[in-house]
């Protein structure tokens, strides 16, 4: 245990001691002085002085207190000669009346009382009484049972003994000890007059009690009011112990005037306590009332010095008794305020309550004064109370308020900008010249709602809800409509507001401007104008050139199909080289005619790039290699090499990676007459990512520096000569520019005069899957493997209606060993298949032309499928002029297998016929087994996709962005032949939401599509 603790251990077991030392001797005193036969002592003090100390002590100490008191009044009882039994009971009544008290006081809230308030005063005199009556029961019951004393004498006297110690001492000691802790507060003129009442008091009261002669007590109660009034509370405490101890002292040896009072002990005791109790009736609570004024006038006094106004008292006859601090500082000092008319007013008596003037000048100061006449009780005038209060400051404030209202009025009235507050509910409150002018109603009419009436018709309801959505809200507003003025002219604006708020964050008001916008929407509405007429006339050109591209492939057709037919007879050598000098020449006609058609997209901005995963090592190595023979003509040598660090596999479209390549490589074997053409692929690092480049280095004729921009521009071409030597229309490296552009890559060219040219393609790299990839070298060995495959025979339907194209069909089909019905249009397909249906003689393939009369192949094929064809069992290829993707996936998307563009090259007619034209006879154990694995391998491919859908919808990780858009793509082309072209339509939706929306709009495309997942299983 520290030196601390044993310290603290020592102050309590010393307190313990002297307490209860105290305790008993007071006890011992209390009984042996005022008794006679009976038990009950006069005063009882020793509960009182426990009481006392409880009252001061912390919780913990109550139970070791109690309990060495117990044994000090036992050990007391003993002394006086009591029994054991009396002893202890005595002692217990005595702890049960403490406990009584102290317990109820904590309840009450009274735990501590000064007794310097009525409410603490009259609380503590009931919690004192009722303990007492209760001790006293308790007491009157025992000396009833233990000594037959008569049950009301003991009950009295017990309780004037222990109610008057408890009234008497415990207040008394309280507050000399509140008065102890406060001693440094004492001045050397109060402890000189304390001594002198004191000694004055104890003399008066020792001459009144020690004569036996007069009847004098009352001459001590001049003196307890004198302690009341003049030394306060503790004077108070101070006289009713004095007067207490002399009296009881006196009395008890049989002098004083209570001696004069005819009777035994306990006759005079009785006077004696009636007269300590009036003593104390008199003497604390004159004392608690005059603490209380004192209270009230040093509070008075204490926030009239903390105000910034001045304040003022007079007299009835008008001298000044008080002015704070703030007064004399607003009228400087006494002197001035005299001789100053301020003090004509205030001396003067108003004649109403709370009368105010204002003084406008006064030692450049403006004052207001309020003051109020006091009365007495009997109505009389007895001075003035008043207020000064400083307006200076306000006064100057409000005159700067009113001078920046003017500054705003002027400037608003200047600005060519409509300015309006309102109040925080909205309604109008100021406008300012501009926009009387913008809205076309004066500022009075505008007040309120009014503003409201100057709104076009068709724009009143939603600006005057939104409006009041705001105010409500508390939130700024933005919006823009029309005033519709008198003279029926229309004006527009531009209207934002924000809330002004107070300084406590409530709204004050609205302030806003309202610009003018007329013009601005006028010039809008001529480019929103604009905009549609040049849509209507890029949509007029793309119609003009689809239907060019398809006014001239059907000719075309005739025209390349007999050829190739030609070119398959034997014919002499010479008639050969002119059918494939027609051939060629047909086939440049037709890349001249895509390449138009892809300009045309590019400049509506419609061209777009599929995303799948390729071999991208295969697509440019073939690239190389069909243009190798066209390099090998013209004696050049044409190298590839590819780095190791290029990926095998990558996310993109292959069309127009060919075709880029196709471009730039075909461009450089054009302009190189001699040397070589190379080609380099590798792979750079930047900061945003790895790009594949792809470098392409000839030995040709270059080009001028100055000239490098113009070779991007359509039909443009470095020089004027150029054309005429190398032929070409100047359309391939711009399409290039743009496709390198819609992959997000880069194209950059060097070159000059006579030195060759390097043409740098970057393109980003996105990985994809190479288990995805299609192999393109397999897929040229199955090309060779169907070119090379014999037919088997086949019922196959023609829906054509130009001749010419029947004629070439026919001639095809019969050189492969085949023949076909001809339907003239959609309307006579369906009637030729429902037919051939009910009569066992299905067919096995359709091709379909899209653009015939009464009915069209598109609604021919949509018709099939709903009567039940399946792609199943009934293929449909599209045999069209319309050769755009756009136009293939329409195609695709209505229920057709596959495309076939025109001119018809009869390669193409093979493969489709050997892709799509097989017999479905499941019974076939080999067929079957193909069937088999198509459909193992399309359940994969399905089930890797809703995994991934899964996946995006419940945000999980692994979530691969590109291989769902691959997976939709390749789905939304094959679902069909499975009987799920609900879910390939719904595939091909969610690709192109996957490509062009996100949010919300995406994710309930995506959950759309999930939900097949359901239905395909």
């Amino acid at each position: 245990m520290g030196s601390a603790a044993l310290q603290r251990l020592g102050r309590h077991t010393a307190l313990l001691f002297a307490v209860s030392l105290i305790f008993g001797l007071t006890a011992y005193a209390g009984i042996t002085l005022t008794r006679d036969s009976g038990r009950i002592a006069a005063v009882w003090a020793p509960n009182a002085i426990l009481l006392c100390v409880l009252l001061k002590a912390k919780r913990d100490a109550w139970l070791p207190l109690l309990a060495t008191c117990f044994a000090s009044n036992v050990i007391a009882n003993f002394a006086v000669g009591d029994a054991a039994i009396m002893a202890v009971s005595l002692s217990a009544i005595n702890a049960l009346e403490i406990c009584a008290a102290l317990l109820t006081l904590n309840h009450l809230g009274v735990m501590r009382p000064g007794f310097t308030e009525y409410r603490q005063i009259g609380v503590f005199a009931l919690v004192a009484t009722l303990a007492c009556s209760f001790s006293s029961l308790c007491a009157s019951l025992y000396l009833y049972l233990a000594m037959q004393a008569e049950f009301s004498a003991v009950f009295w006297e017990w309780f004037r003994a222990d109610a008057l110690g408890l009234l008497i001492v415990t207040p008394a000691l309280t507050i000399l000890v509140d008065a102890w802790s406060q001693r440094h507060k004492l001045t050397r003129r109060m402890i000189i007059e304390g001594v002198l009442i004191i000694g004055v008091g104890t003399s008066i009261s020792v001459y009144t009690f020690w004569q036996t002669r007069f009847p004098f007590l009352f001459l001590d109660a001049p003196i307890v009011l004198l302690y009341a009034f003049r030394l306060g509370a503790l004077g108070n405490a101070i006289a009713i112990l004095n007067l207490a101890i002399v009296a009881s002292v006196a009395t008890t040896y049989g002098h004083g005037p209570i001696n004069l009072v005819r009777g035994d002990l306990s006759d005079k005791l009785f006077v004696l306590q009636v007269f300590l109790a009036s003593s104390f009736a008199i003497g604390l609570p004159i004392a608690a009332l005059l603490r209380g004024k004192r209270l009230a006038e040093d509070r008075f006094k204490q926030i009239a010095e903390l105000s910034p106004v001045g304040i003022f008292q007079t007299s009835s006859s008008g001298e000044l008794l008080y002015a704070n601090a703030a007064l004399w500082d607003q009228v400087g000092s006494r002197e001035q305020l005299l001789r100053s008319t301020l003090w004509e007013r205030i001396s003067d008596v108003p004649s109403e309550k709370g009368e105010s003037t204002v003084f406008r000048e006064f030692s450049g100061r403006t004052l207001r004064v309020r003051s109020q006449r006091i009365e007495n009780d009997e109505g009389e005038h007895n001075g003035v109370l008043g207020a000064v209060i400083d307006l200076t400051s306000e006064t100057a404030a409000q005159q700067r308020l009113l001078e920046a209202k003017r500054t705003f009025e002027t400037l608003t009235d200047l600005s060519p900008a409509g300015i309006f507050r309102t109040a925080a509910d909205g309604n109008c409150t100021y406008v300012n010249r501009a926009w009387e002018i913008l809205a076309g109603m004066d500022a009075f009419c505008a007040t309120g709602k009014g503003w409201t009436r100057s709104l076009h018709p068709e724009d009143r309801d939603r600006v005057v809800r939104t409006w009041e959505t705001a105010t409500a809200n508390g939130d700024g507003y933005a919006d823009e409509f029309r005033f519709a003025h008198s003279d029926g002219s229309i004006r527009w604006a531009a209207v934002l507001a924000r809330p002004e708020k107070k300084s406590d964050g409530s709204i004050a008001a609205y302030v806003g401007v309202a610009m003018d916008i007329t013009d601005r929407k006028s010039a809008e509405i001529e480019l929103l104008e604009a905009r549609r007429q040049a849509d209507e006339a890029a949509a007029s050109k793309a119609q003009f050139l689809a239907n060019m591209s398809h006014e001239i492939r059907t000719p075309m057709n005739g025209v390349l199909g007999f050829a190739q037919i030609l070119a398959k007879e034997d014919l002499p050598q010479a008639q050969k080289q002119m059918i494939e000098l027609i051939v060629q020449s047909g086939k440049n006609m037709l890349s001249l005619l895509n390449d138009i058609l892809d300009v045309s997209k590019m400049e509506a901005g419609k061209l777009t790039l599929v995303s799948e995963p390729i071999n991208v090592r295969q697509q440019i190595l073939m690239a190389v290699e069909a243009l190798r023979a066209l390099a090998q003509n013209k004696g050049l040598e044409l190298t590839c090499n590819i780095a190791p660090a290029v990926p095998d596999v990558l996310q993109s479209d292959p069309l127009r990676l060919r075709q880029i390549l196709n471009n730039v490589i075909g461009n450089a074997i054009k302009f190189t007459d001699e040397g070589a053409v190379s080609v380099y692929v590798s792979v750079e690092d930047f900061e945003s990512g790895d790009v594949l480049k792809i470098r392409v280095t000839d030995t040709g004729v270059g080009i001028a520096p100055e000239k490098l921009e113009m070779i991007f521009g359509y039909f443009d071409q470095a020089e004027a000569g150029v054309s005429n030597r190398f032929g070409g229309t100047g359309l391939g490296l711009a399409i290039t520019k743009n496709l390198v552009t819609a992959f997000g890559g880069s194209v950059e060219v060097h070159s000059g005069i006579g030195s060759g040219s390097i043409f740098n393609i970057r393109l980003p790299i996105v990985c994809g899957r190479g288990e995805d990839a299609v192999d393109m070298a397999l897929v040229s060995q199955n090309d060779a493997r169907t070119a090379e495959s014999p037919l088997e025979p086949l019922r196959l339907l023609v829906a054509e209606d130009n001749e010419i194209n029947v004629l070439v069909l026919q001639s095809m089909l019969e050189r492969l060993g085949l023949q076909a019905i001809i339907a003239s249009n959609g309307l006579e397909a369906l009637q030729i298949i429902e037919d051939a249906t009910k009569t066992g003689q299905r067919f096995d393939l359709v091709l379909m032309d899209i653009r015939m009369p009464e009915m069209d192949g598109l609604e021919a094929t949509r018709q099939l499928r709903e009567r039940g064809y399946s792609a199943a069992d009934l293929p449909i290829v599209a045999l069209t002029a319309n050769s755009s993707a756009d136009d293939i996936e329409n195609c695709r998307r209505i229920g057709m297998q596959g495309h076939l563009s025109k001119p018809l090259a009869i390669e193409d007619l093979r493969a489709a016929l050997v892709e799509f034209g097989a017999r479905r006879d499941l019974s076939v154990e080999g067929q079957g087994r193909t069937i088999d694995r198509l459909a193992i391998a399309y359940k994969k491919q399905r089930d890797r996709m809703f995994a991934n859908l899964a996946l995006y919808i419940s945000a999980a990780e692994g979530f691969d962005h590109d291989a769902l858009l691959s997976d939709m793509h390749q789905i939304a082309g094959t679902a069909a032949y499975f009987n799920e072209r609900e879910l390939g339509e719904a595939c091909r939706q969610g690709e192109a939401a996957l490509m062009h929306l996100t949010g919300m709009e995406l994710r309930e495309k995506l959950e759309q599509l999930f939900a097949f997942q359901r239905v395909s299983r």
